[in-house]
């Protein structure tokens, strides 16, 4: 039969070090997934023959994406934030389970998030999603579905200020993306598992981008001759759904506004829309 939300699971867990995984223990909360295992499958012609004379498998991988349709915890946002200039490694588990309670997954080891993205609105629940690329895929049959206790946030839980000013917007969005390259090396030694699979993944330049959306103008001069830095904090704090002291602080530092964009139509509202980047951010 056709299998729908309520069959799906997925699970992570922190791991320690390249090549060795951890079973997926650790709840996601209320997200979806599209995991794809690419062969990266090479097509070889030649001459003499139409068609082709070989399909020859390249260099394998497993790209991840998980929109986070109601954030409730700062975790798996944590996965996304380098500890010592890496971003950690994380074993995630993707797969379903039968209502006969069969179970179909895959775990999937060594995987990186590259890119965290955060959207809060007015009104709204704080949302995001983070994505990037693992290695070596198994099967596993001991997955289930799981879910985290705490509430998600709604955005009168949220607190937002601007070198410790009170910075009060419509809309909220943050970026992080650690441009991580996955690199392929010669071996030095023959590999005993994941053998067509990649050496390494190295992180890029750290970019940290955004944007605020407000009904006053930010007030600063785009064309001063110098342009402040500044700190932006978003702190979310569990009041309405008995999860207290559940929180989550983001922390953006050496941040500056770029531009800024200033829109009405007839019957609209007046809006500032402020886009920064930032040299550093933080998580807890």
């Amino acid at each position: 039969m056709p299998l729908k939300a309520r069959h799906g699971a997925l699970l992570y867990s922190a791991q320690t070090t390249q090549g060795t995984a951890v079973t997926p223990a650790t709840a996601a909360g209320i997200v979806g997934y599209e995991v794809t295992s690419d062969a990266d499958l090479r097509r070889i012609d030649t001459i003499g023959q139409a068609g082709a004379l070989f399909f020859k498998p390249g260099v394998s991988r497993v790209d991840f994406d998980v929109p986070i349709e109601a954030v409730q915890t700062a975790a798996i946002l944590q996965r996304a934030i380098r500890v010592s200039g890496e971003v950690p490694w994380t074993t995630f588990g993707f797969g379903y389970v039968e209502d006969s309670g069969t179970k179909y997954a895959w775990q999937v080891q060594d995987c990186k998030v590259n890119r965290l993205e955060l959207r809060l609105e007015a009104g709204g629940l704080l949302t995001g999603s983070v994505s990037g690329t693992g290695g070596l895929i198994t099967d596993l049959t001991t997955l289930s579905p799981a879910q985290l206790t705490p509430t998600p946030f709604m955005s009168y839980e949220a607190v937002l200020t601007k070198d410790a000013a009170a910075w009060e917007a419509q809309s909220f969005q943050l970026t992080v993306d650690n441009q991580i390259e996955v690199q392929s090396m010669i071996p030095g030694t023959a590999p005993s598992s994941f053998k067509r699979g990649w050496s390494y993944q190295t992180e890029g330049p750290l970019e940290v981008s955004g944007e605020i959306t407000r009904f006053v103008k930010s007030g600063v001069d785009l064309q001063a001759d110098t342009l402040a830095d500044f700190t932006l904090a978003l702190t979310m704090t569990d009041i309405a759904g008995g999860g207290s002291p559940n929180s989550i602080a983001v922390s953006i530092t050496g941040a500056r506004f770029g531009s800024e964009r200033l829109r009405i139509a007839p019957g609209g509202d007046w809006l500032a829309t402020t886009p920064f980047v930032a040299e550093g951010i933080s998580i807890a």
